[in-house]
């Protein structure tokens, strides 16, 4: 059984060779040159990767007539520490979106800084956030003062009919003014994770 090692010239995904399923044919090129064949990729359980052209690829010959991929290398650096790990996706031999887990516990999205927000995590809602709900609330609490006023007033007038009219009218007007409910409130995340970071 010979390890064998290759690069990555092209891919298709196509029917292994008992018909059963769909799997990632590579086109690989061994180091002579011209000597190109067609592998089934091998991935661990639950990965799914799709490499790049020009990427190293290590096979396996399990027989004369049965090759498979079993290891790829896309040539870009290492650079975790001991008992780390980094998962990413690359592109022209930049890597793009990445997962990083570090041996301290953190998970580090992205090359994020800022912490993941959780279900449970606190909010803030300022006129910074959501300038319109707090314009109107201001109103509603003018709303609510005028509105305490004008039915002191009414009190007083004991119910005849001059106090229940000017009461009728100062309604109508403070009515207006408060303007339609907005639907709902903006706010900013105030708490979040302090282990997990996305970017």
């Amino acid at each position: 059984m010979n390890i064998i090692a290759a690069k990555v010239t092209g891919q298709s995904i196509e029917k292994n060779r008992d018909g059963e399923r769909n799997v990632r044919m590579l086109q690989v090129e061994v180091t002579e040159p011209g000597d190109v064949r067609k592998v089934q990729q091998v991935t661990w359980s639950g990965d799914d990767n799709s490499p790049s052209e020009g990427d190293d690829v290590y096979l396996i010959e399990v027989s004369p007539t049965y090759t498979l991929a079993i290891g790829i290398e896309d040539l870009l650096e290492p650079f975790v520490n001991k008992g780390e790990r980094e998962i990413y996706s690359q592109a022209n031999g930049i890597k793009k979106a990445k997962a990083y887990f570090k041996n301290n516990g953190d998970l580090i999205i992205n090359d994020g800084v800022k912490g993941a927000a959780r279900l449970d995590d606190a909010i803030k809602s300022t006129s910074v956030e959501d300038p319109v709900f707090w314009a109107w609330a201001i109103r509603y609490n003018t709303f609510n003062v005028a509105w305490s006023a004008a039915l002191v007033a009414l009190v007083a007038g004991a119910g005849a009919p001059p106090a229940v009219m000017t009461y009728a009218t100062t309604m109508q007007v403070l009515l207006a003014t408060l303007g339609t409910i907005p639907p709902d409130l903006t706010g900013k995340i105030i708490e979040a994770s302090a282990t997990v970071k996305i970017g």
